[in-house]
């Protein structure tokens, strides 16, 4: 699943019943009966959104080495400069943004590219690999 299925909520309708369900009220205790708008976003993963991905994710050997987990990773190697694109001219409801709107986007910018370390030549910190963790974990 690459995007996840998105309910929009009114305050009249959909956001006052979801509302109530959480808090327990009757629309009467809402101002004028309404509850909030809101993006409900379901049908998603973990892959929805921003995040990082150990190289464990994709096996237990990485150029035939034990594969990091996420805690073997450095911020450093995370923190690199950013850049924001405007592609609205590019986008297609449904299809990727083309190689060509993503370069005008970025000379839109005024700015180059600037190269991070390539996560092959961080060294491994961790000796063995970790078992992955079980849907039953917690985060801290």
């Amino acid at each position: 699943m690459l995007a996840p299925k998105i309910t929009y909520l009114r305050p009249e309708d959909g956001g006052r019943d979801r509302m109530t369900a959480i808090f327990g009220c009757s629309p009467d205790d809402l101002p004028d009966g309404e509850g909030w708008g809101e993006d409900l976003l379901t049908e998603m993963n973990t892959h929805c959104g921003t995040h990082v991905d150990a190289p464990l994710h994709s096996g237990r050997l990485i150029e035939g080495r034990p594969a990091r987990t996420i805690s073997d990773i450095g911020l450093d190697e995370l923190y690199r400069p950013g850049m924001v694109l405007d592609v609205r001219d590019s986008v297609r409801p449904g299809e990727a943004i083309p190689v060509e709107g993503l370069e005008a986007a970025i000379e839109a910018t005024g700015r180059e590219i600037e190269l991070g370390t390539p996560c092959s030549s961080a060294p491994v910190r961790s000796a063995t690999p970790r078992p992955i963790a079980s849907s039953t974990s917690t985060r801290a």
